[in-house]
């Protein structure tokens, strides 16, 4: 794929990596995640399987609430297994300031609650400058 990137003179792959905090807020005063359905069977099981939010996170670039905006996450999740709590997200994080302002990453799959390490998988996005890669690690939510 670089080769033929390189051949058509669209220059060498550049390689970024993005490291940000989602701010869940499920409940409290200003909540971002609202909860729009459920199934019949949500409040019986322990995954909470059927349980359906829309978002719209705020996206810093340290842990604290206070630290620098970076985005917004906004989209659609569902408690999908029946057996453990995991996520399916449909999401876009929005970039709205700094080197990306207006770029976005658009993100789908699955993303387990109760893993160590939590990964989201980018399945496309769009770029105002340059195209990028990202790695990125989503904190912890409760649902």
């Amino acid at each position: 794929m670089s080769r033929a990137i390189a051949e058509e003179g669209l220059g060498k792959e550049k390689l970024t990596r993005l490291r940000f905090y989602v701010q869940d807020m499920v409940g409290g005063e200003s909540p971002t995640v609202w909860k729009v359905a459920q199934s019949n069977i949500t409040g019986i099981l322990p995954s909470a399987f059927g349980l359906v939010s829309v978002l719209d996170n705020l996206v810093t670039s340290g842990p604290e609430m206070e630290s620098v905006e970076v985005g917004r996450i906004q989209g659609i999740i569902g408690l999908s297994d029946f057996h453990e709590k995991a996520l399916v997200m449909l999401v876009n994080l929005v970039f709205t300031k700094g080197e990306y302002n207006g770029s976005t990453l658009s993100i789908l799959g699955r993303n387990s609650l109760d893993a160590d390490v939590r990964e989201a998988p980018i399945v496309g996005g769009t770029a105002h400058a340059n195209a990028f890669g990202a790695d990125i690690s989503l904190g912890d939510g409760d649902y």
